[in-house]
Formats: C-alpha cells, sequence, structure tokens
C-alpha cells in the first residue's frame, strides 16, 4: 500500500466520525452563552431548562409560584421560572434587588445582597466610602441632614468623602464644643474635643499638664501648669511661694526660706549677717541676726560689766579701755611737744 493511498484511507475515517463529536443543536444566545442540546436562551440571557419557560409561559404573571428540573419551589420572573433570592442571575425588584450577577460575592459590582451596585450616589455606604447621600431620597449617612452642612458644603461630598465636622459651629454628637474653626487656644480645641479649660483632664494649648481637678500638691497645680518656686502655691519641699523669685520680701528667691531670723538660713537680702537657728544672744550671732559688736544691746562677755546698746560716755555704761586710752593720747602728744620745743631753743 502506498503512502498516499493511506493518508487518504485515514482521511476518511476522521471524517466518518466527525458527526458523532459536534452536536448538532448546540444554540448561542444573544448574550454569548452557548447553550447545550438539554438547554435554551433565557429571554434576559444564560441558558434554562425548556420547562423553565414553559411553566411561566406568557399567560403566568411574574411572581408565580412554579417548578421546574432543578428548581423545586421557584417562582416566575420575566418569563422564566427561578429559584428566589439574590445569587440567581436574574434581577427581582420585589425583592429589593437592584442588580444580580449571579453570586454572592461582594466588590464585584452588585453587593452580597444585590441592593446594591456598589456605586457612590446610590444612598449606601459601602466598600471604602465614608457616607453616601444618594439622590436625597434615601440618604446613606447622617451627615446627609442640612443640619449638618459645613461652611464647606454638604459634610458628604460627592465622591462619598466625609468633610471634618468639626468647625462647622454645630456641636454634633462626639463633640465638646465647637467655635466655627479648627484653632485651638481660643476656647474651643482644633479637634473640638475639648473647651480648653484647666482641671477637664484634656491637656490643651498652653497647658503643661491637667489632671482633671484644681488642687494643689499633686504634681499639677490648679492653673495646669507643673509645680515650680515662685507660682504662688506651697508645694512639697518648699518653705514659702509668694509668687515671685525676689529675695528680700519674706520668702527667698529659691522658696528655701521665709526670712524670718532664727530659721538657720542666712539670708542677706533680708538684712541677716548670720542665722544659727535659735534666737539666743552670746553664741556668735545675736538674736537679730547680726554679729556681735558694741553697743548692740546684747552682753557677751562676763568681763563687761553691761552693754547699753549704744557707745556714749557719761549713761551708766562706761567704755572704760578707750577711756584710758584716750587719757593717755593727750599726754604723750603733749611730752612729745616739750621735747620739741627745748631742741628749738638750745644754740648751735
Amino acid at each position: 500500500m502506498s503512502v498516499t493511498r493511506g493518508v487518504l484511507l485515514l482521511l476518511g475515517a476522521v471524517l466518518a466520525l466527525a458527526p458523532a463529536c459536534v452536536a448538532p443543536d448546540v444554540a448561542t444566545c444573544a448574550d454569548g452563552s452557548v447553550c447545550p442540546a438539554d438547554r435554551v436562551c433565557a429571554p434576559r440571557g444564560g441558558c434554562v431548562h425548556p420547562e423553565a419557560l414553559a411553566v411561566c409561559a406568557p399567560t403566568a404573571n411574574a411572581g408565580d409560584a412554579c417548578a421546574a428540573p432543578g428548581v423545586a419551589e421557584g417562582v416566575c420572573v420575566d418569563g422564566v421560572c427561578l429559584t428566589p433570592g439574590c445569587g440567581n442571575g436574574t434581577v427581582e425588584p420585589s425583592r429589593g434587588e437592584v442588580c444580580d450577577d449571579g453570586n454572592l460575592l461582594g466588590g464585584d459590582g452588585c453587593a452580597p445582597d444585590c441592593r446594591s451596585d456598589e456605586t457612590c450616589g446610590n444612598g449606601v455606604v459601602e466598600l471604602a466610602e465614608q457616607c453616601d447621600c444618594g439622590d436625597g431620597v434615601r440618604p446613606g449617612s447622617a451627615e446627609c441632614g442640612q443640619t449638618h452642612n459645613t461652611p464647606d458644603g454638604p459634610v458628604c461630598t460627592d465622591a462619598c468623602v466625609r468633610r471634618p465636622l468639626c468647625g462647622n459651629t454645630i456641636t454634633n454628637v462626639g463633640e465638646v464644643c465647637d467655635d466655627g474653626n479648627q484653632v485651638a487656644g481660643d476656647g474651643c480645641a482644633a479637634d473640638c474635643q475639648s473647651d480648653e479649660t484647666c482641671g477637664n483632664g484634656v491637656r490643651d494649648a498652653f497647658e503643661e499638664c491637667d489632671d482633671g481637678n484644681l488642687l494643689p500638691d499633686d504634681g499639677c497645680q490648679p492653673t495646669c501648669q507643673r509645680p515650680r518656686c515662685g507660682d504662688g502655691f506651697l508645694d512639697l519641699g518648699e518653705a514659702c511661694d509668694d509668687g515671685d523669685q525676689a529675695s528680700g520680701d519674706g520668702c527667698a528667691a529659691d522658696c528655701q526660706s521665709d526670712e524670718t531670723c532664727g530659721n538657720g538660713v542666712r539670708d542677706p537680702l533680708a538684712g541677716e549677717q548670720c542665722d544659727d537657728g535659735n534666737e539666743l544672744s552670746g553664741d556668735g550671732c545675736q538674736p537679730t541676726c547680726r554679729i556681735p559688736r558694741c553697743g548692740d544691746g546684747y552682753l557677751r562677755s562676763p568681763a563687761r560689766s553691761g552693754d547699753d546698746g549704744n557707745v556714749n560716755f557719761g549713761d551708766g555704761c562706761a567704755l572704760q579701755l578707750r577711756l584710758l586710752r584716750g587719757a593717755r593720747r593727750p599726754r604723750r602728744r603733749s611730752l612729745r611737744r616739750r621735747a620739741v620745743r627745748r631742741r628749738q631753743r638750745q644754740p648751735d
């Protein structure tokens, strides 16, 4: 047998079997669906069993109960007997459906409940939307109300993004205040979460602390500033605090002394020369916190008969040492003068 004859015989055999491999009645629907021999094209696309069309003939009303192969308890929808509900591929307005892509998945242009086509402006807040006011008939967010408008327009933009509510002059739910701006330090915080009063528990602009009360000695002063010398509050470790850091006014600049004599702290600006912590005399520091001296009115030595607080003569308290020295000095000066005069008188 020649090679050519063998090829021809093989080709003939293939052609003889071809009709058996290709279904003669496969149908292509208007939507591109290809239906096998036991299925027919549905009016809205797709393939259904012929009986699903027959039981919902033109005489049947939409929503009538029906049954067909594969559909035990169905209803007539657009002339086809279908299992009712989202996901059957047919939009059923009577059930509130606005779409039906044949599945129960979201994010594909039809919500899992078939009640939204997942587009901004349909009145349904979904996917990445913050709000959706729809056409005003079916608002999906509280921000769509006219009472929530901001100076820049509605709170919900056309892109379904929410504008900040803080700053619209209306104290909305979740806000403590709203003064029409988003600026701090004017009695309402920039985020509208504080009225910026000391003691409200929120540390605002210009506050160093805020512990929710107006009590001193708890680490945060009633002025919402950290404790420091000169703030006018007597804190732990301070002897006084008169509201400034100047000495000589009854409270030292470091708040460690009340500048009273006898407190053990020498306060020069209060006129103290010493301060030994008591008000006794004869111990090196007088009760006036001055260094002992003659004439200060305090008896400092047993050798002295008294101290009347002055250096005057003839008042009952003699300055013996000064008297002695005063009596001798005039005599010595007189003797020296006499000797000089004698030398001058002697001839050369």
